[in-house]
């Protein structure tokens, strides 16, 4: 698909999931099997670290969690152009 032949107004009312990494653990399946309620799983990153976005499983932009409002949100600080974004969901979509 030539870039310049994209029709943005085809994929404007397109939902997707919105995935936001905020770190990675290795534990082991026992470790798994005895997880209850309130236990602690540490992850691999810092408080203030950037967060992956993922749309679909694939990354389109970083950004920082903060707490607005008494919620969990996210901050984007960079994120795919325009035509990756609408070129990822066009294949997807094919």
């Amino acid at each position: 698909m030539s870039e310049s032949v994209i029709d943005y107004n085809s994929f404007l009312d397109t939902e997707f999931n919105c995935e936001v990494m905020l770190g990675k653990a290795k534990i082991t399946v026992k470790e798994f099997l005895n997880l209850t309620s309130n236990n602690i799983i540490v992850l691999d990153s810092m408080v203030g670290d950037g967060s992956d976005v993922y749309v679909n499983s694939r990354i389109i932009g970083h950004g920082e969690v903060i707490v607005y409002e008494d919620n969990m949100n996210l901050k984007i600080k960079d994120v795919s152009s325009a035509d990756e974004a609408i070129e990822f969901f066009y294949a997807e979509q094919s």
